[in-house]
């Protein structure tokens, strides 16, 4: 399956985006995807009122992919000064594997370069997710050698599991 069309999210998206966003990164037990993060994170992803913050922000969107009119995948770009901050990928966890990532990703950089005229995309993953972070490095990110403290950026939805969980920053010029 490939995304048939893109679209920007709305306030009317705001109940499917979350059901999407907290499902592609803490699915149930029955279904197995190698991007979430129930080993790091306990708690939800993201709720109705943070996704309604993000909507409203100045300089910020979430990207929606569609097949058809489903909304499948998902991802905020925000700018902040001379870049785009990439985040909240999410793709529906019975799809994952598919490629929905890797096109939602290339979506949100020509989206930060066409609307936001940025040099670079930086993202941000939890340290001790080796295989996302390989993902990302495959797609031409860098380490930076920077790291950010995981609660800082948590939010009110969840808690790590681990103490001193981190987050390694990564950089891609575009």
């Amino acid at each position: 399956m490939n995304i048939t069309s893109f679209r920007t999210a709305n306030l009317n998206d705001v109940k499917l985006l979350v059901q999407l966003v907290n499902s592609a990164y803490h699915p149930g037990p029955d279904i197995a995807t190698w991007t979430n993060e129930s080993r790091f994170v306990l708690g939800t992803r993201t709720s109705e009122q943070s996704l309604e913050k993000l909507l409203v922000k100045d300089d910020s969107v979430v990207l929606l992919g569609l097949h058809d009119d489903l909304i499948v995948a998902s991802v905020h770009i925000e700018k902040a000064e001379n870049h785009a901050h990439i985040g909240m990928l999410a793709v529906n966890p019975v799809l994952q594997c598919g490629g929905l990532g890797k096109q939602m990703l290339a979506q949100a950089e020509a989206y930060a370069d066409r609307y936001f005229n940025v040099e670079k995309c930086v993202l941000v993953v939890i340290e001790l997710r080796d295989e996302l972070i390989a993902y990302y490095l495959r797609r031409g990110y860098q380490k930076t050698n920077r790291t950010i403290d995981y609660a800082k950026l948590c939010g009110d939805t969840c808690d790590a599991k681990i103490d001193g969980m981190r987050l390694t920053v990564l950089e891609k010029l575009i």
